[in-house]
C-alpha cells in the first residue's frame, strides 16, 4: 500500500469518528447508581387462610437517581404489587414497575422480596427492558422497601383497604444499554 492510499485511508477513518464519534459510542453504556423513592397508594388485604391475608395494590411515587458524579435525576415509579402477610409478621411479596423518565420514555422492571413487617421487605430487582433510549436495558440489584398503613377502612367481611406509604432504596442499581 503507498503513502498516499495509507493516508487516504486513515484520513476515511478519521472521517467516519468524526461523523460517529469516538469509540466508546460503539461500547454498551454501564453504570452503578443509587437510587431511593417515596411511594404510596391504595392496597387491599383479604384473608387468603386462618392466618394468612394477601395484599394487591399499586404504588406510585418519585424515584430520585444519584449517578456516579452525585448529578439527581428522578423518574415517576408506579408499581403492581402483591404482598403475603403471615400472623407473625413475615412478608414476602413481588411486583413489577414502570419508571417514566421526565421526556416520557420508560424502564420495565420486576423484584421479589422477603422480610418484616415494618422492618422492611428486601430482594432483588430486575430491569427487563424499555422504551426510547431505554429499549433494551437490562440489569439490577439488591433492594429493600418498607411501607406502613396511613388508615384503614373496611370494605367487607376479612376485606381492608389501606392507604400504604413507604420508602424504597437501592443502594447499586446497575444497568446496561446496548
Amino acid at each position: 500500500m503507498t503513502s498516499s492510499m495509507r493516508l487516504s485511508v486513515f484520513a476515511l477513518f478519521a472521517a467516519l469518528f468524526a461523523i460517529l464519534g469516538s469509540a466508546d459510542a460503539f461500547a454498551a453504556k454501564e453504570a452503578t447508581v443509587r437510587a431511593t423513592a417515596v411511594w404510596q397508594g391504595e392496597a387491599t388485604a383479604v384473608r387468603v387462610g386462618d392466618k394468612e391475608a394477601l395484599i394487591n395494590g399499586v404504588f406510585e411515587g418519585i424515584m430520585f437517581i444519584e449517578d456516579s458524579k452525585g448529578d439527581l435525576n428522578m423518574a415517576k415509579m408506579v408499581c403492581p404489587v402483591s404482598m403475603t402477610m403471615q400472623p407473625d409478621g413475615a412478608q414476602t411479596g413481588q411486583g413489577g414497575c414502570m419508571l417514566i423518565a421526565q421526556d416520557g420514555d420508560q424502564v420495565f422492571a420486576k423484584w421479589t422480596c422477603k422480610g418484616e413487617y415494618l422492618k422492611g421487605c428486601a430482594g432483588q430487582f430486575t430491569l427487563n427492558g424499555g422504551s426510547g433510549k431505554f429499549k433494551g436495558i437490562s440489569g439490577g440489584g439488591l433492594f429493600g422497601l418498607r411501607g406502613t398503613m396511613q388508615e384503614t377502612m373496611p370494605g367487607g367481611p376479612g376485606i381492608v383497604t389501606q392507604t400504604v406509604i413507604g420508602l424504597a432504596v437501592w443502594p447499586e442499581l446497575k444497568y446496561k444499554l446496548p
